[in-house]
């Protein structure tokens, strides 16, 4: 037990995900004689939760679940590649762009749409029907 506490003590206070108001707690002396078994099962948690936080008084272990993404990604391309031919795009379609890369279905997508911006001088003489590019084209176009 003692070498699992202790393992699990450290996890949690050298990581970056729990808060400075648990570590502080977890300082305390009398806190870790009496809840090693709280400690240890934080540290499990810790292993799948983005951050562990105080919240209400409580000791909260928090996962930011992703909803299921289903995108065309030739007609989000082409949108795409038309926004920034015209100049078009805003905050919300970089955002778009960015949250992309959560997904492992479309990582390899967010890296070409971000490519795309640095080299946006490729796209801009191009005909509108011109832009209508599979994921496969855009890279050839990008690798040229």
């Amino acid at each position: 037990m003692d070498d699992k506490f202790t393992i699990a003590y450290f996890m949690l206070m050298d990581s970056d995900r729990v808060s400075d108001e648990v570590k502080l707690v977890l300082k305390n002396k009398k806190f870790i004689e009496n809840e090693k078994d709280l400690i240890i099962d934080l540290a499990k948690m810790l292993v799948v939760a983005d951050k562990i936080y105080f919240k209400d008084g409580s000791i909260v272990a928090e996962k930011k679940i992703l909803k299921p993404l289903e995108i065309d990604e030739n007609e989000f391309i082409y949108k795409f590649l038309l926004k920034l031919k015209y100049n078009k795009l805003t905050q919300k379609d970089l955002e778009k762009v960015e949250s992309l890369k959560e997904y492992p279905k479309y990582k390899e997508l967010y890296f070409l749409l971000k490519d795309c911006l640095d080299k946006r001088h490729f796209f801009t003489y191009k005909l509108d029907n011109e832009l209508k590019l599979s994921k496969k084209e855009l890279k050839e176009i990008l690798n040229g």
